[in-house]
């Protein structure tokens, strides 16, 4: 049962971000930094990868540790949620 009402779970999933979040944007500049141009979330490729290199096809997705739950045991970003 969720413990929020649907206007209260509507603005609390708002404000989950699906671009430009730290870890992606930290991606980003190093692979700049690296001498490579990309582009940004290029839906004529599967999945609409979060860095495109078309030239090389290759993509790169940045996923965060909420949506992926990876086994780390310390990260406290890695968990299921209450509700």
């Amino acid at each position: 049962m969720d413990t929020l009402s649907p206007s209260g779970r509507s603005e609390r999933m708002a404000r989950v971000r699906n671009r430009d979040s730290k870890p992606e944007m930290l991606v980003r500049r190093i692979v700049h930094a690296m001498g490579f141009r990309y582009r940004l979330y290029d839906r004529r490729r599967p999945g609409t990868p979060d860095l495109a290199f078309s030239a090389r096809r290759k993509a790169i997705f940045v996923h965060g540790c909420f949506w992926h739950r990876h086994p780390d045991p310390n990260c406290r970003l890695a968990r299921m949620p209450k509700s």
